[in-house]
């Protein structure tokens, strides 16, 4: 499900993947109007339009820097879990798994076993994210109150993402939200970032189901590590097995010393001891076109051997950078991206620096 249209140029390709490996699986897509557009129906796949502007009118009043980032995507990305939310109202019988369009499901994920918790779950990557890549809503009878939890971090603070209002109502409700595991007991000290001075903390949380489970779910770093970070953060540069945010702190998992194998089916593992683990998805945060389709396996299978021997690398895609730049809403906007760039920042730092001292003479 996505709300606008910035995804759809690979939505397709990710949902044809997933009616092809999951045959048995009933796939609706979620649509706004804007999105309904430019999208090509796929055989087999329903489609359900978001009309409710309720929570639309509540989001864009609230979110004071809404229209500052990808012309309103943090207003967007939050909105999209009310549009979840609305739309198991209208199928109150149903159980709903979300997934984002860019999340690479493996063929033995555990949908049963997910569908058995009967606990609203999702994953965290840090002490203030949790990421609603995967978002499991096992009945309606809990959708009302996340509504509420959701509408009350916005209007108490006006610069909430969906990522930390996620995370504060997970945290100050661990009885009714679901951390889906991200470690187990025996691969915590393999994967835990030590750099990250609150993992430690959050462990118990963060391991409490991998033996329901045998097995973790990706939250973002192992994607963004494996299959690189995304171009439209970086002026159109691929950055593969980059590690910023491992240094930094940013993420609960360091993948950088993992030893990867993918199976004859597809499945991803990791080694822990003697025991290869298996990963259940991977966040594709790189938007790599060729992993989102159903040619996935041969394109995962390059970046499972180049991270037998991982080497920074970095690869300029022009096409990318100019996708961006027309996606500025304004003049400002456009100026504001254009001044982050690597090489102009620092001529841009200088000159504000230089037209403050004139202004104080």
């Amino acid at each position: 499900m996505r709300l606008g249209p910035r995804k759809n140029h690979y939505l397709n390709g990710n949902i044809d993947r997933l009616r092809n490996l999951f045959p048995a699986l009933q796939i609706t897509v979620i649509l706004d109007s804007q999105s309904q557009k430019l999208n090509v129906p796929l055989e087999g796949v329903k489609y359900w339009l978001y009309t409710t502007q309720n929570n639309q009118n509540f989001l864009h009043g609230n979110a004071r820097n809404s229209n500052f980032f990808r012309d309103g995507f943090w207003t967007l990305t939050t909105e999209r879990l009310f549009a979840v939310l609305e739309y198991q109202s209208s199928n109150p019988n149903l159980s709903i798994l979300h997934i984002e369009s860019d999340v690479l499901l493996f063929p033995n994920f555990p949908f049963a076993k997910l569908m058995m918790l009967n606990q609203i779950s999702w994953s965290s990557f840090n002490e203030t994210k949790d990421v609603a890549s995967i978002f499991f809503l096992p009945s309606v009878s809990e959708n009302s109150w996340l509504k509420k939890e959701l509408q009350e971090e916005i209007r108490v603070d006006v610069d909430v993402t969906d990522m930390t209002a996620l995370s504060i109502i997970s945290q100050r409700n661990p009885n009714r939200v679901c951390i889906l595991p991200a470690f187990g007991s025996a691969s915590a000290n393999l994967l835990v970032n030590h750099r990250n001075q609150n993992a430690k903390f959050r462990l118990d949380r963060l391991i409490s189901l991998e033996g329901y489970f045998s097995g973790i779910f990706d939250p973002a770093a192992i994607g963004m590590w494996l299959c690189g970070l995304d171009p439209e953060n970086f002026h159109g540069k691929l950055l593969l097995h980059d590690r910023s945010f491992i240094d930094n702190g940013d993420s609960f998992i360091d993948p950088s010393t993992l030893n990867f194998r993918l199976d004859t089916e597809g499945n991803l593992f990791f080694l822990c001891g003697l025991s290869w683990i298996p990963i259940y998805n991977l966040h594709v945060h790189s938007k790599n076109q060729k992993l989102l389709s159903n040619a996935w396996l041969g394109e995962l299978r390059k970046y499972v051997n180049m991270a037998l021997k991982p080497e920074p690398q970095s690869k300029k895609n022009l096409g990318t950078y100019w996708s961006v730049l027309a996606r500025q809403g304004t003049t400002y906007e456009l100026l504001h991206y254009l001044g982050r760039h690597p090489k102009v920042y620092p001529l841009a730092i200088r000159i504000k620096n230089l037209a403050t001292k004139i202004v104080k003479k």
